[in-house]
C-alpha cells in the first residue's frame, strides 16, 4: 500500500491519542507533520494545511523545547517560503541545545534553501558527528554542487569537499564547527542576512 494512502490512517489515530490525552505534545507534533504531508502530496484543501499549523504551535505551546515538532515544522516553513523564521528558530534553538543533531538536521535542508551550501554540509556533518543514525538532506545538496556521485552515497567517509577549500584551506573538516562561523550560531545568522 502507498504511504499517501496511509496518511489519513495516521491522522486518524493521532486524533484517538490526543482525545485521550491533549496535553500530548509529541502527538500534536506529528499530527501536524501528517497533515502537512497530505496537503503537499495530496493536493488537499487548505483546511488541512492551516490544521497543521496549528497542530504544531499546540505542541510548541505544549512543550516549546520538543526536538521533534522544531524538526517537522521546518519543513511546513520551507515549503511556505519562510526559510528565514525557520532559520533563526533553529539558530536560538542551537544557542540553548548545541549538541541536538535534529536541529543540525533541519538546518541542512534550511541553509541549502538560503543557498548556503557549504554551511548545509557543515551542518550535516555536524548532525552525523553528534547522532551517527541521523538522517538529513544532504544529498539535495550535493546535486546542487554537481556532486552526483557523493550525493547518491552521502556518507561522512565519502564526502568530496574540495569543492569547498577557499584559497587552499581546508577549514569545511575542522571538527565540531561551521565552515566560517565557529561554534556562534549568531555569527551564522548574521552572515545569511
Amino acid at each position: 500500500m502507498c504511504w499517501s494512502f496511509q496518511l489519513p490512517l495516521a491522522r486518524d489515530l493521532y486524533w484517538t491519542c490526543l482525545a485521550e490525552n491533549p496535553n500530548f505534545a509529541p502527538a500534536w507534533a506529528w499530527l501536524g507533520r501528517c497533515c502537512w504531508f497530505l496537503d503537499k502530496f495530496t493536493h488537499s484543501n487548505s483546511v488541512i494545511a492551516e490544521l497543521a499549523e496549528a497542530a504544531f504551535q499546540r505542541a510548541f505551546l505544549i512543550d516549546p523545547d520538543l526536538s521533534s515538532a522544531h524538526q517537522f515544522y521546518t519543513v511546513l516553513q520551507i515549503d511556505l517560503g519562510r526559510s528565514d523564521e525557520a532559520m533563526h528558530r533553529l539558530l536560538d534553538r542551537l544557542e540553548r541545545h548545541p549538541a541536538e543533531a535534529e536541529s543540525f538536521s533541519s538546518l541542512v535542508q534550511v541553509l541549502r534553501f538560503r543557498g548556503l551550501l557549504r554551511e548545509s554540509v557543515a551542518a550535516h556533518r555536524r548532525a552525523v558527528e553528534l547522532d551517527p543514525a541521523v538522517t538529513t538532506s544532504v544529498a539535495h545538496t550535493f546535486f546542487l554542487t554537481g556532486q552526483y556521485k557523493t550525493a547518491s552515497k552521502p556518507t561522512v567517509d565519502d564526502l568530496d569537499i574540495t569543492w569547498m577549500r577557499p584559497h587552499g584551506l581546508h577549514w569545511a573538516t575542522e571538527s565540531k564547527r561551521l565552515p566560517s562561523c565557529g561554534n556562534d550560531p549568531a555569527t551564522l545568522r548574521s552572515r545569511s542576512l
